[in-house]
C-alpha cells in the first residue's frame, strides 16, 4: 500500500451494514468520489480555522468538527467530489465473491488493484461515459 491518497485518486463510497441483516447482503458500495486534496489536520492555525474551513463541505456538524479537532483522532482531512451514483450496488458478498475483496481484511479503507476497480465497475453497470478520471 503506498500510502493516503493522491488527488485525482478515486474513491470507491461504501456503507456498512445496516441493523436490518447481515453486512453479507446490507453493505454495498454505493458511489465513486475523486480526490481533489488531502491535507493534516495540523495544517490548521487552529480550531477556528480548522472550523470554518471544513465546516463549508463536511457531513459533520460544528461541534463534531471542534471535538474532532480538539481530540486530534483524525488527523488527515480528505477533499473530494462526488461523480457518480451506482446504478447497481454490489453487496460485500459480491464485492468479495466477483470483484474478489478480502473478506478478512477490514473494509474501510482498502486499496484497489485496477483489475478491482474494473470489476468494480462492471457489477455495478455504472455508465462508463461519466467517467472522466
Amino acid at each position: 500500500m503506498r500510502g493516503l491518497w493522491c488527488a485525482y485518486d478515486v474513491i470507491v463510497m461504501y456503507r456498512m451494514k445496516d441493523p436490518s441483516g447481515p453486512a453479507e447482503y446490507t453493505a454495498v458500495a454505493t458511489s465513486l468520489c475523486v480526490v481533489e486534496g488531502v491535507h493534516t489536520i495540523d495544517q490548521y492555525r487552529n480550531e477556528e480555522e480548522f472550523v470554518t474551513e471544513c465546516a463549508k463541505f463536511s457531513v459533520f456538524n460544528e461541534v463534531e468538527l471542534r471535538t474532532i479537532y480538539r481530540e486530534r483522532k483524525y488527523t488527515y482531512i480528505v477533499n473530494f467530489t462526488y461523480n457518480v451514483a451506482l446504478p447497481k450496488r454490489p453487496n460485500r458478498r459480491k464485492l468479495a465473491d466477483e470483484v474478489g475483496l478480502d473478506r478478512q481484511e477490514r473494509w474501510s479503507c482498502l486499496p484497489l488493484s485496477d483489475e478491482q476497480f474494473q470489476r468494480i465497475l462492471n457489477v455495478s453497470e455504472v455508465n462508463q461515459k461519466f467517467l472522466k478520471f
